[in-house]
């Protein structure tokens, strides 16, 4: 189940209280952006499920972060769909661990310059590097890739 390309329409009852809380956040997210445009390092994770925002509030949030350029799936433990916001630097991340939080993945907002989730891990780019070197010379490895 992709979420991309997916309208997120507010029912105009909803609407009051999920800008409240959908405000708060979205100040929070301001803030995070400032650090980060300060130190590019920085990185914030903002747990979406931790706050009390119903559905109608990460809707009004998704509507408000519009959509970037950027749309990546990892497929690991987790399914997980990372999707650029309009703004650059903040991330929408979609988790799902399987069929029972279908109908309520694990969302967050990460504020960085790359989510971490895409970064390589040091011990994975070495033992790529030794892989890749055996395909480039396969006679330095016995002819094996």
């Amino acid at each position: 189940m992709s979420l991309v390309g997916q309208v997120f329409a507010l029912q105009p009852d909803q609407a009051p209280l999920a800008d409240a809380v959908s405000d708060a956040v979205l100040q929070q997210v301001v803030a995070a952006l400032a650090a980060l445009a300060a130190t590019p390092t920085q990185v914030q994770v903002i747990d979406l499920r931790s706050l009390p925002l119903d559905a109608a509030g990460v809707a009004r949030l998704r509507q408000r972060l519009g959509a970037g350029e950027v749309i990546a799936e990892v497929r690991s433990a987790a399914l997980t769909w990372l999707e650029e916001t309009a703004f650059a630097g903040v991330w929408w991340q979609t988790q799902h661990r399987g069929a029972s939080d279908a109908a309520d993945p694990w969302q967050a907002i990460v504020v960085a310059q790359v989510p971490p989730l895409l970064a390589a891990h040091p011990d994975d780019v070495a033992e790529a590097a030794a892989r890749l070197a055996a395909v480039a010379h396969p006679s330095d490895s016995g002819g094996k890739a």
